[in-house]
């Protein structure tokens, strides 16, 4: 675990409106350029990096990715020239509407002018308040908004998402992280994760790919494989599981 010296502020929104309705709801907290990005959507550092050094020189910058062009419709693909300055944004366009398959991926580098400009729009046809309707606003008053391309992206949504998360974390920590002491007649088979604070049991048969998180319970004799167990669950006894995440609810 990490402590951060930071101080985090937060609003709630009531409604699911889109990323722009939560963004309005949080204006009063942002008092110059921001970097927005959706929770669920994880991009590499090196990624993170280019987009905030490309957004520095000049109004904003979007992060970007060439998709099929059976997903365009449900992304908001770019119109862009070779020096990726973007002159067009369109939010789910039919495939056959669509400027490009570069499409805008939910991590932004953006002017506060934009907050702004969502302050006089209205909710789209489909009743959510469109973030790409802003940032085009943005384009047509002059702004210089650049895109910057990654072929990496972690969708964080579902629990299958979270194990598949979990699964590239360890092909990335060789040998992982297991107890000095290990109860009698479990075995161990890498690559594991075993966080401080965890419980195993006796005769237990733990991997391969399998993250145990602080606080979590294994009883004697359980049997799992490519999972993940999450804070202070309780696995009881016997147990077989196999790809799944297991929460302490």
């Amino acid at each position: 675990e990490t402590s951060l010296d930071v101080t985090v502020q937060f609003v709630v929104q009531e409604e699911r409106l889109g990323m722009a309705h939560a963004l309005g709801l949080a204006a009063s907290m942002i008092d110059g350029p921001f970097v927005l990005s959706a929770c669920d959507s994880l991009k590499p550092v090196e990624h993170v990096a280019a987009l905030l050094e490309a957004g520095s020189g000049a109004d904003g910058a979007l992060s970007l990715m060439d998709v099929s062009l059976e997903r365009v419709s449900t992304a908001a693909p770019v119109e862009m020239d070779e020096d990726c300055v973007i002159s067009r944004i369109v939010e789910k366009p039919a495939a056959e509407d669509a400027p490009s398959n570069t499409v805008s991926l939910p991590l932004y580098c953006l002017p506060h002018r934009v907050l702004d400009l969502l302050a006089g729009q209205g909710p789209s046809a489909r009743g959510e308040y469109e973030l790409q309707d802003a940032i085009q606003a943005l384009i047509d008053e002059g702004s210089r908004i650049v895109g910057v391309k990654t072929d990496q992206r972690l969708q964080v949504s579902t629990p299958e998402d979270l194990l598949d998360l979990n699964l590239r974390f360890l092909d990335e920590s060789p040998g992982g992280r297991v107890p000095e002491t290990i109860p009698d007649g479990t075995i161990i088979q890498g690559p594991v994760w075993i966080d401080d604070g965890v419980t195993l049991g006796s005769n237990c048969r733990i991997g391969p790919d399998v993250v145990l998180e602080r606080g979590c319970v294994l009883g004697s004799g359980v049997q799992i494989t490519r999972s993940m167990v999450l804070r202070n669950a309780l696995v009881p006894g016997g147990l077989e599981i196999d790809g799944q995440v297991v929460t302490g609810e």
